[in-house]
């Protein structure tokens, strides 16, 4: 019909303005697009150059948006194609709190770019640079801890290890032992029943002959009378 006219409706991927929310910093915003399509939402979808959403709301210093993205499953670790992550982007602006916030939520601080930088050479702010050194520290400290812990508990192990392998020896060994004298009984045994058995046999048979010969003699002296007679 002639006055009728259509209406075009332009829709963009929530990916695309999940982004550009970021970069509005539009907070309450991006909580609502988060909170309805936080299932069809990437939150780690990159740009041209390997940005996250992330990267964005680092390099606009929104504190609030960081923490949103991070627990919406952000990676605190990605990096772009020259190998930044947001806490090397935070360290190179200055924005403590956010680097702080990073760190909270387990940013590498040992992270390197692909000029084998870490977040700490970029760092022009002395908070910064302190709050980095001290994650530093910490993390090293604890895995020196952790290295002794694990050496100190193998070396535990190795002694109860050793300790059950010398025990079950020394079981195994008095078995065998015992298994050897009762054979040997056994073998004593038998040759003794066979000992005796034979003895027995040979007295059996000495009886016999022995009666065979008294018989024998009687009859012959009994011959002799009567031939006497």
């Amino acid at each position: 019909m002639i006055g009728e006219s259509k209406v075009r409706r332009i829709s963009f991927s929530a990916d695309s303005v999940l982004s550009a929310v970021v970069q509005d910093a539009d907070t309450t915003e991006l909580a609502r697009i988060l909170g309805a399509h936080g299932d069809e939402i990437r939150v780690n979808q990159v740009n041209h150059v390997g940005l996250t959403a992330l990267h964005h709301g680092v390099l606009s210093n929104n504190l609030d948006a960081v923490k949103l993205l991070l627990c919406n499953g952000a990676d605190v670790d990605a990096q772009d194609v020259h190998g930044f992550s947001p806490l090397h982007t935070a360290a190179a602006c200055g924005f403590t709190q956010v680097a702080s916030l990073l760190l909270l939520f387990g940013a590498d601080a040992f992270a390197l770019t692909a000029q084998r930088e870490m977040p700490i050479d970029l760092a022009r702010e002395l908070g910064v640079v302190r709050l980095l050194s001290e994650e530093m520290r910490r993390r090293v400290h604890a895995e020196v801890y952790m290295g002794a812990l694990l050496r100190s508990c193998a070396r535990d192990c190795w002694f109860y290890v050793r300790q059950l392998s010398q025990l079950v020896l020394e079981e195994a060994v008095r078995y065998l032992m015992q298994l050897w004298k009762r054979r040997r009984w056994s073998e004593s045994a038998a040759a003794v029943t066979k000992l005796a058995v034979e003895t027995s046999s040979v007295c059996d048979n000495g009886s016999k002959i022995k009666r065979t010969y008294s018989s024998s003699l009687k009859e012959t002296l009994v011959d002799g009378e009567d031939k006497q007679s």
